[in-house]
């Protein structure tokens, strides 16, 4: 199940570490939320939604977002981009942020731009 149309024209014009950041901030801030949430409402979240992981994938991805740099590199970049589209922070590929924007618009708007579309 990959991007519809139009997801990828909503990601237009951003420098790598802006996008790094669009990224950074939603998982910062969906860990926050997901931390408070019961084991049921965790297991809805994956479940009902029909994603790829388990609740315990989710809760290890937190070791990954914990090594996110602040100030990032280009390669920092793309490592975050391939851990969005096939790697830990899958789980939220098709989840968007507070622009409407899906974290997957945003991973392969890097592989894309600053990666010559290179997985």
């Amino acid at each position: 199940m990959g991007l519809e149309t139009g997801d990828l024209q909503k990601v237009q014009n951003l420098s790598y570490d802006e996008a790094y950041m669009k990224i950074r901030n939603y998982y910062s801030n969906f860990m926050k939320k997901w931390n408070k949430l019961s084991e049921s409402e965790k297991k809805e979240y994956i479940f009902g939604n029909g994603r790829k992981g388990s609740v315990d994938y989710v809760n290890k991805s937190s070791t990954f977002l914990l090594t996110l740099q602040i100030i990032p590199s280009l390669k920092d970049t793309i490592e975050l981009a391939k851990n969005v589209i096939f790697k830990s922070l899958e789980y939220s590929y098709h989840d968007e942020d507070e622009h409407g924007i899906k974290m997957g618009a945003y991973a392969h708007y890097i592989i894309n731009i600053f990666n010559n579309g290179k997985l």
